[in-house]
């Protein structure tokens, strides 16, 4: 019964799962204004430590078959099991990377606690997630998400049975499918490059940084990525 609870609350934060990064960012930014900022140093450390979680959802959902590894949020869905490539090593590779990706904005804050407190909240969030999931999954594919799971860990890699993409790549799953954390990511570096200069001279404009154009190409990318999914899903829905 334990169990069918957690699942059902999985399901539920499985409709809601990006909202814990907006629970995190507001007292942030409260703690960050009685914070020594991080060095140009620090912060490029941190965006890498993010970049590692960005490029670890690249690498799963590009060799993802069609149908599978997707955004939906209101219902879990998969028309095949993943077994190979990123999921040859680990069950959810997808959390895996939004863990790296928001573990780096933390330490953004500036205060040891404060990522402490995200590692637990994010443990305990995506521990029931990642339940739904493997409910869903089990009932779906039977013994053969059973054995799979057997020999796979959850969340922390295993280089026991790892194995090659069996799917092709597909960039455009990539260019379609990671505009939101792409321009979320820049956003928030960006806003904590610029935020000590408003803290420091009330709101007159910044000087350019690098984190500026970053945002603003991240900006444009969404733009086109966002309006290139619309066009395809009006053509769907033609189609269908």
């Amino acid at each position: 019964m334990l169990q069918h609870e957690l699942a059902q609350q999985g399901s539920f934060l499985f409709r809601h799962r990006g909202i814990l990064p907006l629970l995190f960012l507001v007292p942030g930014i409260g703690l960050y204004v009685h914070a020594t900022p991080p060095s140009a140093e620090g912060h490029l450390v941190y965006f890498t430590l993010s970049l590692v979680g960005l490029l670890i959802r690249m690498a799963t959902k590009g060799f993802a078959p069609l149908h599978t590894s997707g955004r939906n949020v209101l219902f879990q869905k998969a028309q095949s099991l993943n077994t190979t490539g990123m999921y040859s090593i680990i069950r959810h590779p997808l959390y895996l990377g939004n863990f790296f990706i928001w573990l780096g904005c933390s330490f953004l804050i500036g205060h040891a606690w404060f990522s402490i407190i995200f590692i637990l909240a994010f443990w305990l969030y995506y521990e029931r997630i990642m339940m739904a999931e493997e409910v869903f999954l089990l009932e779906k594919f039977g013994d053969a998400y059973s054995h799979w799971a057997m020999q796979t860990p959850a969340f922390i890699p295993g280089w026991k049975r790892p194995s090659f993409p069996s799917g092709q790549f597909l960039p455009r799953r990539i260019f379609l499918g990671e505009k939101n954390g792409i321009l979320a990511l820049a956003l928030i570096f960006c806003l904590f490059d610029v935020l000590p200069h408003f803290l420091q001279n009330g709101f007159q404009p910044p000087p350019t940084s690098g984190w500026v154009w970053l945002l603003v190409a991240s900006t444009m990318y969404y733009l086109m990525a966002k309006i290139q999914s619309e066009i395809l899903k009006k053509k769907e829905n033609e189609g269908s």
